[in-house]
């Protein structure tokens, strides 16, 4: 999240504090991931009640293509901010005698905008 303060008023994007979210429901981020110029990438809800391991619950899972550097980028639904992006899944497998992650990109994490916004760290952060 970016505070600014400008002498003049300038465009935000609308903020959803309580989506009705569906699986199935459309879903845009815009990310810059591995260092590319800014792009939009389109998906689905895929999960309304998901979560990143055991650290951070209550997340949404979407199926927007992710790549490392897409994190902190903002979420859309039907033009409101719902959230940003914060991960995406990783699958541990076996390569010979040692265990490793894969990412799979088109499973990415949410935080919900909410969440973010009543973060204490935010809280102070927005003051």
């Amino acid at each position: 999240l970016i505070k600014f303060v400008t002498q003049s008023e300038m465009p935000v994007a609308d903020i959803d504090h309580s989506p009705k979210l569906f699986l199935g429901d459309d879903v845009c981020r815009i990310g810059c991931g591995l260092n590319e110029p800014f792009r939009l990438d389109y998906g689905k809800i895929t999960s309304v009640k998901s979560s990143i391991g055991y650290q951070l619950k209550g997340t949404y899972r979407v199926s927007i293509f992710t790549v490392m550097g897409d994190s902190g980028g903002p979420v859309y639904h039907e033009d409101k901010l719902i959230g940003l992006a914060q991960a995406i899944k990783t699958m541990p497998v076996l390569v010979g005698p040692f265990e490793s992650d894969i990412p799979v990109m088109h499973m990415a994490y949410v935080i919900p905008i909410n969440k973010l916004l009543e973060s204490e760290e935010i809280k102070a952060f927005l003051k």
